[in-house]
């Protein structure tokens, strides 16, 4: 019988799946472009103004501002060009929605 060890895994190439409706979080940095689907501001452009990653250490809670998405809980804030509008909303709520597109 042939078992896989754990550390074999590691050895198979993996490719992402990426997507402009539930896009991945390697292709969300500080700059990327969205249009917006949604009922309000529909067909709007928003752009990622900051991006705050939320972690825990030893029961504590931080933050720290960074230029790429780390986890699915991270905080993305957007900035709408029409309007000049800010949302402020997780990675996760923003991919999963299909409200906004990547552009």
């Amino acid at each position: 019988m042939n078992t896989t060890q754990k550390h074999d895994l590691n050895k198979i190439p993996v490719r992402v799946f990426t997507d402009a409706v539930f896009f991945h979080k390697s292709q969300v940095k500080t700059g990327s472009r969205f249009i917006c689907f949604g009922r309000t501001n529909f067909h709007t452009t928003w752009v990622v103004n900051s991006i705050t990653h939320i972690f825990s250490e030893k029961r504590r809670m931080f933050q720290t501002k960074t230029a790429f998405v780390y986890a699915l809980k991270d905080i993305v804030e957007l900035r709408c060009e029409e309007t000049g509008e800010f949302k402020k909303l997780r990675f996760s709520y923003l991919s999963y929605s299909a409200i906004y597109r990547l552009i």
